[in-house]
């Protein structure tokens, strides 16, 4: 089945948006901070440096658990609203892209030692979607050895792209552009435009290890820049 069945079409990529931009910061921030003294040595730095902030001390990390609660409490209360009628999901009787991006963020708070999933107690329906969500689970996974997987790659070839349909004052196909998240992370991604339209565009790159390799991007939540 297919995440992007035509009867959520636009609300779905909506809910997804919400999820992914508005959700997920102030649950990772009020997870992290409960479990501040039980992460891997390093990662508030490394997550600091993501965001292009100084490293953070403990005891701002703490702090910054209180504060977003308040931001993810409501939104807690959102998800359950869309879930009050009995829906099994979202946006009706079949998941969605939507179901993933908001599931994503409530499965975080199970926390890496202390379970922060009592912030659900109030919303028995929303734990059964939950539920229903994990019950999915991540089909049938095959372990490969990583040299295969990077022969593999290399032996492979990037599809050949649709027809670009260039905006105005967009990088044209063959040109050299570069691309990063607009919220926060402060990494460039650099190669030729493959393709480009109103909604995508996908970079190619080359890289020793696993050859020629497409990367796309959705336009929204994303920057870019010609490389000139």
């Amino acid at each position: 089945p297919t995440f992007y069945p035509a009867a959520t079409a636009g609300a779905d990529e909506a809910l997804t948006r919400w999820a992914e931009q508005q959700f997920m910061r102030p649950t990772a921030l009020y997870v992290s901070g409960i479990n501040a003294d039980h992460m891997p040595v390093g990662l508030h730095e490394d997550r600091a440096r993501l965001h292009g902030l100084p490293p953070p001390s403990i005891e701002a990390v703490r702090a910054a658990a209180i504060r977003n609660l308040h931001l993810v409490k409501p939104q807690i209360k959102w998800l359950a609203d869309m879930l009050a009628d009995g829906r099994p999901y979202l946006l009706g009787a079949v998941p969605c892209i939507a179901d993933f991006a908001a599931y994503h963020v409530v499965w975080f708070y199970r926390g890496r030692h202390i379970d922060c999933r009592g912030v659900f107690d109030p919303y028995p329906k929303l734990r059964t979607w939950r539920d229903r969500m994990a019950a999915i689970g991540h089909g049938a996974r095959t372990d490969i050895d990583a040299e295969v997987a990077l022969a593999e790659a290399r032996a492979a070839k990037p599809a050949a792209p649709r027809p670009s349909q260039p905006q105005e004052g967009d990088p044209e196909p063959g040109e050299r552009a570069r691309v990063r998240p607009s919220d926060n992370a402060k990494d460039w991604v650099e190669g030729e435009v493959l393709f480009i339209d109103a909604h995508e565009i996908a970079l190619l790159r080359h890289d020793p290890e696993v050859g020629n390799v497409a990367v796309h991007f959705p336009r929204l939540g994303y920057d870019w820049r010609s490389c000139r």
